[in-house]
């Protein structure tokens, strides 16, 4: 299955191009909070196998321009 998020390297990108509704499949803001408490307990608990172990560490780099929601999806996303 192709990845319709992923652009190519060689491909120029135009914004105006892509739908800005997307939802991801998600049907409702409340099913979207829903999959974030689940997917925040599988994070939690990846994140205490990765402590435990004391071997490997993980880099998350946001990337985007000034006030585009980085630090609130941050602290909202890694509050679990």
């Amino acid at each position: 299955m192709k990845n319709k998020f992923l652009i190519p390297q060689s491909k120029k990108l135009s914004l105006s191009k892509y739908n800005t509704s997307e939802t991801g499949g998600l049907k409702s803001k409340k099913d979207a909070l829903v999959r974030l408490k689940e997917n925040i307990k599988i994070m939690s608990e990846l994140q205490a196998k990765l402590y435990a172990q004391d071997k490997y560490a993980l880099l998350i780099i946001f990337q985007a321009m000034d006030a585009a929601g980085k630090d609130g999806t941050i602290k909202h996303v890694m509050s679990g």
